[in-house]
């Protein structure tokens, strides 16, 4: 969410007075975010990159050239992964998106800052897990709009996605925030899956009568 606030910049230089201090404060809020969780990771761990630190272990780490490693890397990152190939078919629909985007007059600015967030975790030297970067690029969903604005490619699309979701016969996967989850008295509904062990392993953060489970 860093780079997506930038372009939240100028609008912010606009305000005049008491709304510019609280557009600057919601502007600086995820440097933040970042800079406090620095801060813990250092009185825990003794390292305040600790999270960067610990891509190593799967064998990322960024460099000027991690983009050009990513993609010599792809032959033998898809033989020990095929999912792989997922999130590289992820990559380059979010780079059209963008593209789409830009051409039906989307801020360039904006456009820019999406495809920061979905470039730069390229450089890392794997594209391992990019598919979900771009989910927080609003010009990549901006772009999806343009493109489905006829009838006939907002049911392509719709289509496309549900099929997607399903992926064949597996029921699509229900994820519930884990902060809401440890609720004591929390309610999480969920559809009845064929594996009874989902639903009951859900059932024992959450009410057992709304998810009818017994």
């Amino acid at each position: 969410m860093l780079f997506v606030t930038l372009p939240l910049l100028p609008l912010t230089l606009r305000e005049r007075g008491t709304k510019r201090g609280l557009a600057l404060g919601a502007l600086l809020a995820p440097v933040a975010a970042l800079g406090s969780f620095a801060l813990y990771l250092g009185l825990r761990l003794g390292d305040p990159l600790a999270w960067t630190h610990a891509e190593r272990a799967w064998g990322r780490r960024f460099t000027p050239i991690g983009l050009v490693t990513a993609i010599e890397h792809l032959p033998r990152a898809v033989s020990a992964n095929a999912w792989v190939l997922r999130d590289l078919v992820f990559f380059l629909l979010y780079l059209a998106l963008l593209c789409a985007a830009l051409r039906f007059g989307v801020p360039r600015l904006w456009v820019l800052a999406g495809a920061i967030v979905v470039v730069l975790p390229t450089f890392s030297g794997s594209f391992n897990a990019i598919g979900r970067f771009g989910l927080l690029a609003p010009a990549v969903f901006w772009g999806l709009a343009a493109l489905g604005a006829s009838r006939r490619a907002d049911r392509a699309i719709r289509c496309l996605s549900v099929g997607a979701a399903h992926r064949g016969d597996r029921p699509p996967v229900v994820r519930v925030p884990l902060a809401y989850a440890a609720m004591p008295n929390a309610t999480v509904c969920l559809p009845t899956y064929n594996d009874e062990r989902t639903s009951r392993r859900w059932c024992a953060r959450s009410s057992r009568s709304a998810c009818g489970c017994s």
